[in-house]
């Protein structure tokens, strides 16, 4: 209850933000994504939910999107006979500069982005072996570097696009991304 709690608070925050920055028209669109996040060692697919908005044409066909990113995956840890259930999140924040082919944002495009991550692990606590065997939480920070390519179907008020990103983070959290979303046009 609290994780959807917190990501409607976030969507909330985010189109506010939007509609003030709209008002200097500093902001082209802001969008909403969702879909699957596979973190790297052996995370079972979770799911994931992007916020983003279009800041606009930095230099010629290179746009800036600032964006929220929210990630969760869990996985069975099995050690002897005994088996619990692990969980992972992301949290995180940062810019992407995406390449379109053509000067409008249509079309394919590819990129790059930098973002500051939360990570809340678990593992099982391998020195107690048994069934009441605790679970650690561990937590840090990382910074990560994306690649990233997608499509942007433009429409009169809305954009709908689909994206893959392959997020690198040292120690071992990389993760893979694909988002499905829509953007509004402001």
């Amino acid at each position: 209850m609290r994780r959807a709690s917190f990501a409607i608070v976030l969507v909330f925050l985010f189109f506010l933000t939007g509609s003030v920055f709209s008002q200097s028209k500093l902001v082209k669109s802001v969008g909403i994504g969702a879909g699957i996040s596979l973190p790297q060692g052996g995370w079972d697919a979770g799911n994931t939910i992007l916020l983003q908005a279009n800041f606009g044409e930095v230099i010629d066909y290179l746009f800036l999107f600032p964006y929220l990113n929210y990630a969760q995956a869990s996985k069975t840890e099995t050690l002897e006979e005994f088996s619990k259930d692990v969980a992972i999140q992301y949290i995180g924040g940062g810019a992407k500069l995406v390449g379109y082919i053509n000067s409008k944002p249509r079309g394919f495009y590819f990129g790059g982005s930098l973002g500051y991550y939360y990570i809340a692990s678990e593992t099982f606590d391998p020195e107690h072996i048994n069934e009441y065997s605790e679970i650690e939480k561990n937590k840090t920070t990382k910074l990560g570097f994306s690649a990233l390519s997608g499509y942007l179907f433009t429409l009169k008020k809305v954009s709908i696009f689909v994206e893959a990103d392959y997020i690198f983070m040292h120690d071992g959290f990389n993760n893979l991304q694909v988002f499905a979303g829509l953007n509004y046009i402001l």
